[in-house]
């Protein structure tokens, strides 16, 4: 198996990257997190009184992982009430378990009823709670799920020390959306994420009309072909577009973030 494909089912944590047995590796994220982290730090921590719910919020957000988490839809899905789901959210993004991505407008400016979108900060927590193995490698929709989800965390650990502002784009009348915005007061990078064959900018792409509005200089575009690495324009667009694959940006984003902590 292609060690970017390992990688993504088992993640970088070192008891598992190590393993060679993948539903060893997955049973072991279980335990770790589910059993460890959840049930017994967690609850030890926060003085959390029903450890089920949150458990059964942790498995929510495996299944939609990526996508915008109404309070509401969520407290209703999981029969709880509003203003636990909205606490529980806070905890596990404070016990780095969760990522909380905010939609930004595009002034820059924080939107007042803000529809976050939620990722695991590794898709392999993901994969080993929904018990996902080597079959999700073959399905472009979980695929993608895994890969942006993937990108996202190497992204928040080469940023870490400018503490950026991490983000996504929406707008609501097009629905055209930007996966990941980097905003710090020196750039703003828009990230798109298309884990597909044959991907391409298009001209009514999100990535271009954030771009077109914003002035943006320098977009990364993510794909999956190996192939897919050079630099681009689209015709009347005063910006150059990055086409690079998933597993070399992940690679030489690890790779950077070493050199800086060494």
């Amino acid at each position: 198996m292609p060690s970017f494909q390992k990688y993504l089912l088992v993640g970088g944590f070192p008891e598992t990257a190590r393993q060679e047995d993948i539903s060893l590796s997955q049973r072991l994220l279980r335990e770790d997190i589910v059993e460890r982290v959840l049930k017994r730090d967690m609850t030890a921590l926060f003085r959390i009184r029903n450890v089920n719910d949150l458990e059964r919020l942790f498995i929510y957000l495996c299944l939609h992982t990526g996508g915008i988490i109404a309070h509401k839809t969520c407290a209703d899905a999981l029969g709880i009430n509003t203003a636990t789901v909205a606490n529980y959210l806070s905890l596990l993004e404070q016990a780095n378990l969760i990522y909380c991505l905010p939609p930004t407008t595009l002034t820059g400016k924080k939107v007042l009823k803000a529809r976050n979108k939620y990722y695991l900060v590794d898709a392999a927590l993901r994969n080993a709670v929904l018990l996902r193995g080597e079959e999700i490698l073959t399905d472009q929709a979980e695929m993608g799920l895994i890969v942006e989800t993937t990108v996202l965390r190497h992204v928040y650990a080469y940023y870490y020390r400018d503490n950026p502002r991490v983000s996504y784009w929406r707008d609501s009348k097009s629905h055209k959306e930007v996966d990941i915005v980097v905003e710090s007061p020196g750039y703003t990078i828009p990230m798109e994420v298309k884990y597909r064959d044959h991907a391409m900018v298009k001209a009514d792409s999100g990535l271009k009309a954030f771009a077109v509005a914003q002035g943006i200089k320098w977009s990364y575009f993510i794909t999956k072909d190996e192939k897919d690495f050079g630099l681009f324009r689209l015709p009347d667009l005063d910006a150059t577009f990055l086409k690079i694959p998933a597993h070399i940006l992940t690679y030489l984003l690890g790779q950077a973030e070493r050199l800086l902590w060494t």
